[in-house]
């Protein structure tokens, strides 16, 4: 059994695929991993990819029919034998060290979690001109680790004051074999709900006291023509109800807790109430926070300018059914289009820069690209000691109580 399985879940996107699977073949020999791509409705030119690599680590498998997100994810991980699990997409890509740095990391010590907060980079074929081969990439020249508390930052997720990527998704992390057993011990199975990548992100952190978080990435995500989540969320306003909507999701519930919208922070919460029920039914202090919810909303609302009108009518719907006032919420003014990204490289705190590259002045044409050359900017990682990160760290999570500010 190796100690590191990392899955490919794909359909019918060879042209990306590819890319995705080079940064794999190119981690060293030495790191104890496998490397399984679940090839969703069995196209043959994905299993010919797979075999021209002629690499013993790679283990192609395929479906008969195509299946839903979930359900090939699910498939997938009943593929991985390793200890430890992670996912890329077929879009996405590994950084050059991150089999040898995790099987160092992980080998005969006792951690659940070790999660990421992955580079970014936007393919040529996005969809959104203004986004079209950029690379983003917040660096830390001192490539540290912390111990962050699950519950602490499940109440900020809940609470929609940090982003879902500071999740310790298996999207963004490798996730120990008894955590998968535990929840598919309580749930049947180990990806739930619309969302598998963040949904599993919840289940892991409530099922674990803490988590080790990297300061420097193991992976890059990878937003494509592809990209499920970015075609549901920004390029399109009607998705659900095409066949690729029906092909990916399958038949959505309602819950009447929530307006009927497709935007993400809705998709987020309705997989939040799943698991709150499931997993958190009894911890009171992690519960969704819908004022919360409706700003976030509120802030991300010209990310989709033609759904702005259907968006404040949906703030107005949470404040009507969780009796808040909606004049609390601020909405910003409509813009014509969706913001674009920034441009040239800017300091975000101590020993941290922000990269955020014309990927096409750099003559990048894939992630395969994109990654090679951040790689270059990204220091080693430096002593890596699980024993002197005892005490969980995590931003503070903010209440009612008023907010003081002093000098220093």
């Amino acid at each position: 059994m190796p100690l590191l399985s990392i899955v490919v879940p794909t359909l019918d996107r060879p042209d990306t695929l590819r890319h995705a699977l080079a940064t794999m073949a190119c981690q060293p020999a030495h790191a104890d991993c496998e490397f399984i791509v679940q090839n969703n409705g069995g196209n043959p030119e994905i299993e010919k990819i797979v075999a021209d690599l002629r690499d013993d680590r790679f283990r192609h498998f395929a479906s008969e029919v195509v299946l839903t997100m979930t359900d090939n994810w699910e498939t997938a991980l009943g593929h991985a034998s390793g200890e430890y699990v992670a996912f890329i997409g077929d879009d996405d890509g590994l950084m050059p060290y991150a089999c040898a740095a995790a099987s160092e990391m992980l080998s005969g010590r006792n951690i659940d979690l070790l999660s990421w907060s992955a580079y970014t980079y936007h393919w040529p074929s996005y969809y959104h001109p203004a986004f079209r081969n950029r690379l983003l990439a917040e660096i830390d020249l001192t490539s540290s680790a912390q111990r962050v508390s699950s519950r602490d930052e499940l109440r900020r997720i809940f609470g929609f004051q940090a982003n879902y990527a500071h999740l310790p998704m298996i999207y963004n992390s490798f996730v120990r074999r008894s955590v998968i057993d535990r929840m598919r011990a309580i749930g049947g199975r180990y990806f739930i709900g619309l969302s598998p990548d963040v949904a599993s992100g919840i289940a892991n952190a409530a099922l674990t006291d803490s988590f080790i978080r990297l300061s420097r990435p193991l992976s890059m995500a990878g937003f494509s023509q592809h990209s499920t989540g970015h075609a549901l969320f920004f390029e399109t306003t009607d998705l659900l109800e095409t066949p690729r909507g029906a092909r990916d999701f399958g038949p959505i519930d309602e819950d009447p807790q929530l307006p009927d919208l497709n935007a993400l922070q809705l998709f987020i919460a309705k997989d939040m109430l799943v698991l709150k029920r499931l997993l958190l039914a009894d911890h009171d202090e992690v519960r969704l926070d819908f004022k919360a919810l409706a700003q976030a909303l509120a802030t991300d609302i010209n990310h989709r300018p033609p759904l702005y009108d259907r968006t404040v009518q949906t703030i107005s719907e949470l404040a009507r059914t969780h009796g808040f006032d909606v004049a609390d919420i601020i909405i910003p003014a409509r813009h014509a289009d969706r913001p674009p990204p920034g441009r040239g490289v800017r300091v975000t705190g101590p020993n941290r820069v922000a990269y955020e590259l014309d990927g096409s002045a750099l003559g990048l044409n894939s992630i395969a690209d994109a990654v090679r050359v951040i790689a270059q900017f990204v220091p080693d990682q430096g002593p890596f000691d699980p024993a002197a990160l005892k005490a969980p760290v995590s931003a503070p999570v903010l209440g009612a109580k008023q907010l003081e500010f002093a000098h220093g």
